[in-house]
Protein backbone atom coordinates (compact mmCIF):
# COMPACT_ATOMS: atom_id res chain seq x y z
CA UNK A 1 0.00 0.00 0.00
CA UNK A 2 2.64 2.24 0.72
CA UNK A 3 4.08 0.99 -2.25
CA UNK A 4 0.99 2.66 -4.50
CA UNK A 5 0.86 6.18 -2.37
CA UNK A 6 4.99 6.84 -3.70
CA UNK A 7 4.09 5.89 -6.85
CA UNK A 8 0.99 8.38 -6.72
CA UNK A 9 3.04 11.04 -5.32
CA UNK A 10 5.85 10.61 -7.82
CA UNK A 11 3.30 11.05 -10.85
CA UNK A 12 1.22 14.25 -9.26
CA UNK A 13 3.52 16.51 -10.74
CA UNK A 14 3.22 15.22 -14.19
CA UNK A 15 -0.55 14.92 -14.13
CA UNK A 16 -0.85 18.43 -13.01
CA UNK A 17 1.19 19.52 -15.96
CA UNK A 18 -1.22 17.89 -18.22
CA UNK A 19 -3.65 20.04 -20.82
CA UNK A 20 -7.17 20.22 -19.28
CA UNK A 21 -9.91 19.80 -22.13
CA UNK A 22 -11.46 23.00 -22.82
CA UNK A 23 -15.43 23.06 -22.12
CA UNK A 24 -17.70 23.38 -25.17
CA UNK A 25 -18.86 27.13 -26.11
CA UNK A 26 -22.24 27.96 -26.13
CA UNK A 27 -24.01 28.67 -29.11
CA UNK A 28 -24.93 32.30 -29.48
CA UNK A 29 -27.66 33.67 -30.27
CA UNK A 30 -26.07 35.81 -32.97
CA UNK A 31 -23.90 32.89 -35.14
CA UNK A 32 -25.40 34.98 -37.95
CA UNK A 33 -27.38 31.79 -39.00
CA UNK A 34 -31.35 32.15 -37.59
CA UNK A 35 -31.97 28.79 -38.39
CA UNK A 36 -28.99 27.15 -36.18
CA UNK A 37 -29.95 29.51 -33.25
CA UNK A 38 -33.75 28.38 -33.08
CA UNK A 39 -34.26 24.81 -33.58
CA UNK A 40 -37.81 24.12 -32.16
CA UNK A 41 -40.99 26.12 -33.67
CA UNK A 42 -44.31 26.63 -32.77
CA UNK A 43 -46.73 28.26 -35.09
CA UNK A 44 -50.47 28.34 -35.28
CA UNK A 45 -51.82 27.24 -38.85
CA UNK A 46 -54.89 27.87 -41.10
CA UNK A 47 -55.75 26.57 -44.26
CA UNK A 48 -57.25 24.35 -47.23
CA UNK A 49 -55.37 20.84 -47.63
CA UNK A 50 -53.17 22.21 -44.80
CA UNK A 51 -51.54 19.95 -42.51
CA UNK A 52 -53.76 20.93 -39.72
CA UNK A 53 -56.74 22.69 -41.32
CA UNK A 54 -57.01 25.10 -38.12
CA UNK A 55 -54.59 23.86 -35.89
CA UNK A 56 -51.01 24.33 -34.27
CA UNK A 57 -48.02 23.06 -35.45
CA UNK A 58 -44.68 22.05 -33.69
CA UNK A 59 -41.42 22.12 -35.61
CA UNK A 60 -37.63 20.91 -35.55
CA UNK A 61 -34.60 21.93 -37.57
CA UNK A 62 -32.64 18.90 -37.54
CA UNK A 63 -30.35 21.07 -39.99
CA UNK A 64 -30.34 24.86 -40.83
CA UNK A 65 -32.14 23.54 -43.83
CA UNK A 66 -34.04 21.11 -42.93
CA UNK A 67 -37.32 21.24 -40.70
CA UNK A 68 -39.51 18.37 -39.15
CA UNK A 69 -43.16 19.33 -38.03
CA UNK A 70 -45.92 17.54 -37.00
CA UNK A 71 -49.41 19.28 -35.89
CA UNK A 72 -53.14 18.76 -34.90
CA UNK A 73 -56.33 20.23 -36.13
CA UNK A 74 -59.70 20.45 -36.97
CA UNK A 75 -60.60 20.40 -40.87
CA UNK A 76 -63.58 19.28 -42.79
CA UNK A 77 -62.24 15.89 -43.07
CA UNK A 78 -62.52 15.75 -39.28
CA UNK A 79 -59.84 15.83 -36.87
CA UNK A 80 -56.80 16.60 -38.44
CA UNK A 81 -52.93 15.45 -38.28
CA UNK A 82 -50.48 16.00 -40.30
CA UNK A 83 -46.11 15.64 -40.78
CA UNK A 84 -43.97 16.92 -43.33
CA UNK A 85 -40.16 17.66 -43.85
CA UNK A 86 -39.62 21.01 -45.53
CA UNK A 87 -36.45 22.17 -47.10
CA UNK A 88 -35.24 25.14 -46.75
CA UNK A 89 -33.38 26.14 -50.28
CA UNK A 90 -31.88 29.70 -48.35
CA UNK A 91 -30.11 30.29 -44.65
CA UNK A 92 -31.21 34.06 -44.79
CA UNK A 93 -34.32 34.98 -42.81
CA UNK A 94 -36.61 35.11 -45.69
CA UNK A 95 -36.61 31.49 -47.33
CA UNK A 96 -38.33 29.69 -50.28
CA UNK A 97 -39.09 25.74 -49.13
CA UNK A 98 -40.53 22.71 -50.23
CA UNK A 99 -41.89 20.34 -47.95
CA UNK A 100 -43.51 16.87 -48.37
CA UNK A 101 -46.05 15.40 -45.85
CA UNK A 102 -48.85 13.09 -45.15
CA UNK A 103 -51.97 13.89 -43.39
CA UNK A 104 -54.80 11.88 -42.27
CA UNK A 105 -58.50 13.36 -41.81
CA UNK A 106 -60.37 10.85 -38.85
CA UNK A 107 -63.34 11.20 -40.55
CA UNK A 108 -66.87 12.06 -39.66
CA UNK A 109 -68.22 10.27 -36.57
CA UNK A 110 -71.90 10.72 -37.37
CA UNK A 111 -73.92 11.45 -41.09
CA UNK A 112 -74.12 15.15 -42.05
CA UNK A 113 -76.95 16.39 -43.66
CA UNK A 114 -77.77 18.35 -46.93
CA UNK A 115 -80.24 20.38 -48.67
CA UNK A 116 -80.06 20.63 -52.51
CA UNK A 117 -82.42 22.84 -54.00
CA UNK A 118 -85.41 21.57 -51.05
CA UNK A 119 -83.83 17.98 -50.82
CA UNK A 120 -82.09 17.00 -47.99
CA UNK A 121 -79.65 14.04 -47.99
CA UNK A 122 -77.16 12.83 -45.91
CA UNK A 123 -73.31 11.87 -46.62
CA UNK A 124 -70.44 10.81 -44.47
CA UNK A 125 -66.71 11.40 -44.87
CA UNK A 126 -64.50 8.53 -44.08
CA UNK A 127 -61.10 8.46 -42.71
CA UNK A 128 -58.93 10.52 -45.18
CA UNK A 129 -55.39 9.78 -46.13
CA UNK A 130 -53.49 12.28 -48.32
CA UNK A 131 -50.15 13.01 -49.45
CA UNK A 132 -49.31 16.65 -49.62
CA UNK A 133 -46.31 18.33 -51.82
CA UNK A 134 -45.88 21.87 -51.09
CA UNK A 135 -43.71 25.04 -51.80
CA UNK A 136 -44.04 27.97 -49.99
CA UNK A 137 -41.51 30.67 -48.14
CA UNK A 138 -40.43 30.70 -44.48
CA UNK A 139 -40.04 33.79 -42.80
CA UNK A 140 -37.88 33.85 -38.92
CA UNK A 141 -37.53 37.12 -37.38
CA UNK A 142 -34.29 38.39 -34.63
CA UNK A 143 -37.28 37.67 -32.05
CA UNK A 144 -38.22 34.36 -33.13
CA UNK A 145 -41.40 35.36 -34.95
CA UNK A 146 -42.10 32.91 -37.41
CA UNK A 147 -44.29 33.23 -40.66
CA UNK A 148 -44.98 30.12 -43.18
CA UNK A 149 -47.06 30.44 -46.03
CA UNK A 150 -47.99 27.68 -48.25
CA UNK A 151 -48.92 26.41 -51.34
CA UNK A 152 -49.05 23.05 -53.87
CA UNK A 153 -51.76 19.93 -53.75
CA UNK A 154 -52.46 17.20 -51.50
CA UNK A 155 -53.78 13.99 -53.28
CA UNK A 156 -56.70 11.76 -51.30
CA UNK A 157 -55.26 8.34 -51.44
CA UNK A 158 -58.53 6.47 -50.62
CA UNK A 159 -62.09 6.68 -51.66
CA UNK A 160 -63.10 9.12 -48.39
CA UNK A 161 -67.25 10.37 -49.39
CA UNK A 162 -70.76 8.24 -49.15
CA UNK A 163 -73.80 9.55 -49.83
CA UNK A 164 -75.84 7.91 -47.18
CA UNK A 165 -79.51 9.18 -47.77
CA UNK A 166 -81.27 11.23 -50.59
CA UNK A 167 -80.13 12.02 -54.09
CA UNK A 168 -78.02 15.43 -54.45
CA UNK A 169 -77.33 16.45 -57.77
CA UNK A 170 -73.90 15.59 -59.48
CA UNK A 171 -72.63 19.19 -59.51
CA UNK A 172 -73.59 18.87 -55.76
CA UNK A 173 -71.56 15.47 -55.08
CA UNK A 174 -69.00 17.62 -56.96
CA UNK A 175 -68.68 20.35 -54.56
CA UNK A 176 -68.55 17.84 -51.63
CA UNK A 177 -65.46 16.17 -53.25
CA UNK A 178 -63.66 19.58 -53.36
CA UNK A 179 -64.33 19.96 -50.14
CA UNK A 180 -63.21 16.50 -48.45
CA UNK A 181 -60.76 15.47 -51.27
CA UNK A 182 -58.03 16.04 -53.69
CA UNK A 183 -56.93 19.37 -54.74
CA UNK A 184 -54.62 22.72 -53.99
CA UNK A 185 -52.82 23.59 -50.89
CA UNK A 186 -52.58 27.35 -49.26
CA UNK A 187 -52.03 27.89 -46.10
CA UNK A 188 -50.48 30.58 -43.84
CA UNK A 189 -48.74 29.71 -40.06
CA UNK A 190 -47.36 32.32 -37.17
CA UNK A 191 -45.82 31.54 -34.44
CA UNK A 192 -42.45 31.08 -32.83
CA UNK A 193 -39.30 30.15 -32.92
CA UNK A 194 -37.13 29.39 -30.03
Amino acid sequence: MKALALILLAAAPAWASLPVPEEAEEVSRDSGVPRADRRWELVGEVGWNSMTGLGAVVGYRVDPHVTIEAGLGISPEGGKAGARARYLFSLNRWSPFAGLGLLYGSGSSSDLTGDDRGAKYRYRVGPSPFLQLTFGVEYLGTSGFTFVAAGGYAALLQHNLDIVAGNPSPETVQILRVVVGTGIVLSVAFGKSF
